[in-house]
Order: structure tokens, then C-alpha cells, then sequence
């Protein structure tokens, strides 16, 4: 009985299916090229011009087909000028390299490969892609990130199968994320978004790698938590902060990153103008530097970011931010150009 139902189940299928009206993808090309220098703006010894720059490409597909949506993008690093680590995909032999600095190497990169179906309340999305969950331009997004800025923005990528679900109360993000190819590490990861007023938003996240316990039960699970709040007022300053704890353990005191911030746009000058300050306890903080200027990180952290797109073709992005003292800022300027 099983067998001869078969069959029909299939013609059933097949008449299901010549029904559908057939839909067109929508394909889209994507390719960019990115620059960024970074000058020391106080005497750090060196007598170099510019002390970072790098460029890379960014190219790959992005399709749409009803309710699915997908992307495919690689970066690429050209030799001699820098290899920039993406947080999310170093390993320790690409570590090595950096830091080593007589080394420039060209190299490919998956940046992201993701797909989404789209349904009524809930959204699923499955493969590589960005995590991030936050206001900050330099700091922030402690859920999966530990404290300290990054010029150009925050952002960690990670393998994962997320669920998206949207409903008038908020918003709830679910994900489970894999740490090496025989999933003998991952983690869980819960954000949940709560409107407040009209014009602003309460959230809080949790990151824990527990699923590590499943391969290893006597290892360590260690938690990222996050709190975050913003309010635009009158729709266009936005007020912003955000209280961390990262690196929990049962043997270790969990850092407790707090950050305070504020973005408004300047007019037709620039598009967004972001200030930032970041505080950590001082014994928390790293020490950064070559082996004969190693110094502690600031406890205060400051960071300036500035937004310009001249059109939809070129953005410039401009930054100042805390190195490692208050004295000891960075200057940068990034140019993305795109198709």
C-alpha cells in the first residue's frame, strides 16, 4: 500500500507544482574596494609615513528569490599591502603572521555565505554571517565581543543556524553556532529586543560556549552578557549606552565594560557624527605594544567617528580613538568604493 502511494503522492506534487506561478530571481553583483590609513597622532618613536594601511576586495553575489534571500561575498587581500584579520576567522598560524610583521600576504576569504527565509514572525537564516547587536561604532556589542575599539566598526562572524522572531512586544534572535568542523565546540546565543517608547529600545544578550560540556564535560563554560538601552530625540540625536560582562567563569572575575554614546548627524557636511567613551578598571585593560613600550590600556577609552556617503557608489569613514593612553590617540581614514 505504501509503494503504489507513492506514486501518486509524487503526481500530486507535480500538479501542485506546475500551479505555482514561477518566479524570476532577482540577482544582484557585488563588488567593492576598501582602503584604510591610520596615522599615530602624537610621537611614537617611528619615523614611518602612516603607520597602517591596507586595501582589499570585496566581491561575490546576492540573490532574492520570494520569501528567500541570500549571499555569497569574498574578500580578498592583496600582497604588500597588509593582511587585515577579521575577528571571527584567525587562527593562531594567521596570528603569526601578523604579528611577526615581515610577512605581507595575499589571501581569499569567505566573509559571509548566508541564506534566509523570510515567514510572517519568524525569520531563519542558516551559514556565515555577522553577530552584532548593538549602537557602538567603536565599542560595544559585548555580547560577543570582549572591550576596546576598532576603527571602521565591531562585528564578529561566525558559522550558525539563527532564528529571527519578530512580534509587537519585540523581537527575539536565537542562535547556535559551531566552533570547528566536528562541532566539538559552539555556543548558544540569546538577544531579546524591547521597545520602550516610540522612539527608543531596551535589549539584553547572553553568549555562552556550554555546548563545548557536550564533547568535554569537565571544561569550563565561560558567558558574555550585554544590557544596552537608546533613545532618538526628536528622531535624529541619539543617545546611547551599554554594560557588559565578559570573559565569566567559575575562576574568573567577568570584565564589566561600560559604554556611553551619543550620534547625530552634522548637516549636508557628514551623515553621522558618533561619540564614544568607554570605561574598564584599569587592572581589567591590556597591555599592548613592542616589548620596549608595553603600557597598560587607558581605563578611559575615547572614540570620534565620522560618516560621509558622497553618493551610493563612494562612503568615506573617518575616525579618532584612545591607542592605549588618553595622550595616545589614532587617526584613520577609510574609503569604500562600490559598484
Amino acid at each position: 500500500m505504501r509503494l503504489k502511494s507513492i506514486p501518486l503522492a509524487l503526481v500530486a506534487i507535480a500538479v501542485y507544482a506546475d500551479e505555482i506561478p514561477e518566479a524570476k530571481p532577482i540577482i544582484d553583483p557585488i563588488f567593492a574596494i576598501s582602503t584604510k590609513v591610520e596615522k599615530d597622532a602624537y610621537d611614537n618613536g617611528g619615523s614611518n609615513n602612516v603607520d597602517d594601511f591596507w586595501g582589499r576586495a570585496q566581491f561575490g553575489t546576492a540573490a532574492r528569490l520570494g520569501n528567500f534571500a541570500g549571499e555569497v561575498v569574498i574578500l580578498a587581500y592583496p600582497s604588500g599591502f597588509g593582511y587585515e584579520l577579521m575577528r571571527g576567522i584567525q587562527s593562531p598560524e594567521d596570528a603569526e603572521i601578523l604579528n611577526d610583521g615581515t610577512e605581507k600576504v595575499a589571501r581569499f576569504d569567505v566573509h559571509s555565505a548566508y541564506i534566509t527565509h523570510t515567514g510572517k514572525n519568524v525569520t531563519f537564516g542558516i551559514g556565515r554571517n555577522i553577530l552584532y547587536n548593538s549602537n557602538g561604532a567603536f565599542f560595544g556589542n559585548y555580547v560577543d565581543e570582549g572591550p576596546g575599539g576598532y576603527f571602521t566598526g565591531k562585528g564578529v562572524y561566525g558559522n550558525f543556524v539563527k532564528f529571527d522572531f519578530n512580534y509587537n512586544a519585540g523581537s527575539t534572535s536565537f542562535a547556535i553556532g559551531a566552533g570547528d568542523a566536528k562541532i566539538n565546540t559552539g555556543y548558544l546565543r540569546l538577544f531579546q529586543n524591547f521597545p520602550i517608547t516610540e522612539n527608543g529600545n531596551f535589549g539584553l544578550g547572553v553568549r555562552t560556549n556550554v555546548l563545548n560540556k557536550v564533547h568535554t564535560p569537565d571544561s569550563a563554560a565561560e558567558w558574555n552578557a550585554t544590557a544596552l538601552i537608546d533613545y532618538a530625540i526628536k528622531g535624529t540625536v541619539k543617545l546611547y549606552a551599554e554594560v557588559g560582562a565578559t570573559g565569566m567563569k567559575e575562576d574568573t572575575e567577568a570584565k564589566v565594560p561600560v559604554l556611553v554614546g551619543v550620534s547625530f548627524p552634522a548637516g549636508k557636511v557628514l551623515d553621522a557624527v558618533s561619540f564614544e567613551v568607554e570605561y574598564l578598571k584599569e587592572d581589567q585593560r591590556l597591555e599592548i605594544g613592542s616589548e620596549s613600550d608595553m603600557k597598560k590600556e587607558s581605563p578611559v577609552m575615547l572614540g570620534l567617528d565620522l560618516k560621509k556617503a558622497i553618493n551610493q557608489h563612494f562612503k568615506f569613514n573617518a575616525g579618532l580613538y584612545t591607542l592605549r593612553e588618553i595622550g595616545e590617540m589614532r587617526a584613520g581614514l577609510a574609503l569604500n568604493m562600490s559598484l
